[in-house]
Protein backbone atom coordinates (compact mmCIF):
# COMPACT_ATOMS: atom_id res chain seq x y z
CA UNK A 1 0.00 0.00 0.00
CA UNK A 2 1.79 3.09 -0.58
CA UNK A 3 0.20 6.58 0.49
CA UNK A 4 -3.47 5.00 1.72
CA UNK A 5 -3.91 3.39 -1.83
CA UNK A 6 -3.77 -0.08 -2.08
CA UNK A 7 -2.47 -2.23 -5.35
CA UNK A 8 -4.98 -4.18 -7.49
CA UNK A 9 -4.91 -7.84 -7.25
CA UNK A 10 -3.24 -9.61 -10.04
CA UNK A 11 -5.83 -11.91 -11.93
CA UNK A 12 -5.66 -15.65 -11.18
CA UNK A 13 -4.35 -17.00 -14.39
CA UNK A 14 -5.41 -20.78 -15.31
CA UNK A 15 -2.59 -23.59 -14.58
CA UNK A 16 -2.04 -27.55 -14.66
CA UNK A 17 -1.18 -28.97 -11.68
CA UNK A 18 0.84 -32.23 -11.67
CA UNK A 19 1.74 -34.38 -14.64
CA UNK A 20 0.28 -36.94 -17.35
CA UNK A 21 -2.12 -37.27 -20.00
CA UNK A 22 -5.46 -37.81 -17.56
CA UNK A 23 -7.21 -35.11 -16.05
CA UNK A 24 -8.66 -35.87 -12.54
CA UNK A 25 -9.45 -32.90 -10.93
CA UNK A 26 -10.67 -29.00 -11.62
CA UNK A 27 -10.68 -26.16 -9.08
CA UNK A 28 -12.28 -22.84 -9.70
CA UNK A 29 -11.41 -19.34 -8.60
CA UNK A 30 -15.22 -18.43 -8.20
CA UNK A 31 -18.52 -20.89 -7.18
CA UNK A 32 -20.52 -22.35 -10.07
CA UNK A 33 -17.30 -23.64 -11.42
CA UNK A 34 -16.12 -20.16 -12.56
CA UNK A 35 -13.04 -17.85 -13.16
CA UNK A 36 -9.67 -18.81 -13.64
CA UNK A 37 -9.01 -23.03 -13.08
CA UNK A 38 -6.68 -25.07 -11.78
CA UNK A 39 -6.29 -28.42 -13.82
CA UNK A 40 -5.40 -31.58 -11.66
CA UNK A 41 -3.14 -34.03 -13.90
CA UNK A 42 -2.16 -37.41 -13.33
CA UNK A 43 -0.33 -40.40 -15.63
CA UNK A 44 -2.83 -42.52 -13.86
CA UNK A 45 -6.61 -42.75 -15.81
CA UNK A 46 -8.64 -42.11 -12.17
CA UNK A 47 -8.46 -42.93 -8.57
CA UNK A 48 -8.66 -46.47 -7.42
CA UNK A 49 -11.82 -48.01 -5.65
CA UNK A 50 -10.95 -47.32 -1.30
CA UNK A 51 -10.94 -43.90 -0.22
CA UNK A 52 -8.28 -45.10 2.73
CA UNK A 53 -5.64 -44.16 0.48
CA UNK A 54 -4.34 -41.28 -1.12
CA UNK A 55 -3.86 -41.11 -4.94
CA UNK A 56 -2.37 -37.72 -5.68
CA UNK A 57 -2.42 -34.48 -4.36
CA UNK A 58 -0.78 -32.48 -2.13
CA UNK A 59 -0.37 -28.53 -1.86
CA UNK A 60 -1.53 -26.48 -4.14
CA UNK A 61 0.61 -24.19 -6.61
CA UNK A 62 1.41 -20.83 -4.49
CA UNK A 63 -0.43 -18.64 -7.02
CA UNK A 64 -3.47 -21.00 -6.39
CA UNK A 65 -2.91 -20.92 -1.99
CA UNK A 66 -6.66 -19.92 -0.96
CA UNK A 67 -8.26 -19.09 -4.45
CA UNK A 68 -10.43 -22.44 -4.60
CA UNK A 69 -14.23 -21.64 -4.78
CA UNK A 70 -15.75 -24.49 -6.54
CA UNK A 71 -14.30 -28.20 -7.96
CA UNK A 72 -15.25 -31.40 -9.96
CA UNK A 73 -13.44 -34.25 -10.63
CA UNK A 74 -13.09 -36.75 -13.01
CA UNK A 75 -11.32 -40.00 -14.01
CA UNK A 76 -12.53 -43.57 -14.62
CA UNK A 77 -13.73 -45.17 -17.86
CA UNK A 78 -11.25 -47.27 -17.73
CA UNK A 79 -10.67 -51.26 -16.14
CA UNK A 80 -9.21 -50.94 -12.51
CA UNK A 81 -9.93 -47.12 -12.41
CA UNK A 82 -12.44 -44.91 -10.70
CA UNK A 83 -13.86 -41.50 -10.84
CA UNK A 84 -11.99 -39.67 -8.12
CA UNK A 85 -12.91 -38.03 -4.93
CA UNK A 86 -11.04 -35.21 -2.76
CA UNK A 87 -11.05 -33.25 0.25
CA UNK A 88 -10.03 -29.68 0.22
CA UNK A 89 -8.02 -28.93 3.55
CA UNK A 90 -7.08 -25.52 5.23
CA UNK A 91 -3.14 -26.10 5.20
CA UNK A 92 -0.62 -28.31 3.63
CA UNK A 93 2.31 -30.59 5.39
CA UNK A 94 4.64 -32.31 3.17
CA UNK A 95 4.00 -34.73 0.31
CA UNK A 96 0.30 -35.77 0.01
CA UNK A 97 -0.32 -34.69 4.05
CA UNK A 98 -2.64 -32.33 4.99
CA UNK A 99 -4.36 -30.67 7.55
CA UNK A 100 -6.58 -28.23 9.84
CA UNK A 101 -10.20 -27.51 8.25
CA UNK A 102 -11.71 -30.03 5.59
CA UNK A 103 -14.49 -30.62 3.43
CA UNK A 104 -14.70 -34.39 3.44
CA UNK A 105 -14.56 -36.61 0.60
CA UNK A 106 -16.66 -35.58 -2.36
CA UNK A 107 -16.94 -35.55 -6.50
CA UNK A 108 -17.60 -31.82 -7.01
CA UNK A 109 -19.35 -29.17 -5.37
CA UNK A 110 -20.67 -26.07 -7.37
CA UNK A 111 -19.87 -23.81 -3.65
CA UNK A 112 -17.51 -25.03 -1.45
CA UNK A 113 -19.24 -23.05 1.53
CA UNK A 114 -18.60 -20.24 3.25
CA UNK A 115 -16.01 -21.89 5.97
CA UNK A 116 -13.88 -22.98 3.30
CA UNK A 117 -14.42 -20.67 0.41
CA UNK A 118 -10.98 -19.55 -0.23
CA UNK A 119 -8.85 -21.35 2.78
CA UNK A 120 -8.00 -24.28 0.51
CA UNK A 121 -4.11 -24.93 0.53
CA UNK A 122 -3.66 -28.66 0.14
CA UNK A 123 -6.05 -31.11 -1.81
CA UNK A 124 -6.05 -35.11 -1.47
CA UNK A 125 -7.56 -37.69 -4.37
CA UNK A 126 -8.80 -41.00 -3.68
Amino acid sequence: MLFGVQAPAQALSNATWGSGGNIIGMDYQHINYGGAYLQRRSSNPGCTASLSDIDAGGKVPSAWDNQISSFENFGGGVSGWYRCYSKHWEHAGSGTSCSGAVIGWSLSMSNIGSAMNDQTSCIQFS
